[in-house]
């Protein structure tokens, strides 16, 4: 009998983009109510590995399942909803704090304020990014002032 995982599982995953492969053979088990993070150099298929995880992007070949369900377009998107993912770069809004953009979705599909502040706790913990960084500027200043968040504010020391 086959180990039944809970949370995402990639089986034999394979992505191209015309001759090129993205991803080549993958498995993996991102199990759930845990945090993964796929760690590589630059352009070796991270995203393209989550982009198929989250039902952004087909498999060439491959099998995807979450808590034991095959995914397939036609029920991607709501999959997509039970799993926590961050977006890089052109899918945050610049003009959000960070706490709104990691909370946009969540706003979206009408989840309580006890568990998105629950998830925001969690993130806290889990980047040791500073709590008032997350509430106090807009993700635009972070990126033009990346330490903005360690000086002073509002009279108050950091």
């Amino acid at each position: 009998m086959a180990h039944e995982v809970s949370g995402r599982t990639l089986r034999d995953v394979t992505k191209r983009f015309g001759p090129v492969y993205a991803v080549s053979p993958v498995d993996l088990e991102a199990e759930g109510c845990r945090t993964t993070v796929l760690i590589r150099s630059s352009g070796c298929g991270k995203l393209t590995v989550l982009r198929v995880m989250i039902g952004l992007t087909s498999p060439d070949q491959g099998d995807i399942a979450f808590d034991g369900t095959p995914q397939v377009p036609a029920n991607a998107p709501a999959l997509r909803h039970r799993m926590g993912y961050i977006i890089q770069g052109s899918g945050l809004f610049p003009y959000l704090t960070a706490q709104r953009n990691i909370t946009l979705m969540a706003r979206h599909l009408k989840r309580s304020t006890t568990d998105m502040a629950d998830c925001v706790d969690t993130l806290y913990c889990l980047t040791q990014f500073p709590e008032d960084a997350l509430v106090a500027i807009s993700l635009s200043a972070a990126i033009l002032s990346p330490f903005r968040w360690a000086l002073p504010r509002h009279g108050r020391e950091s």
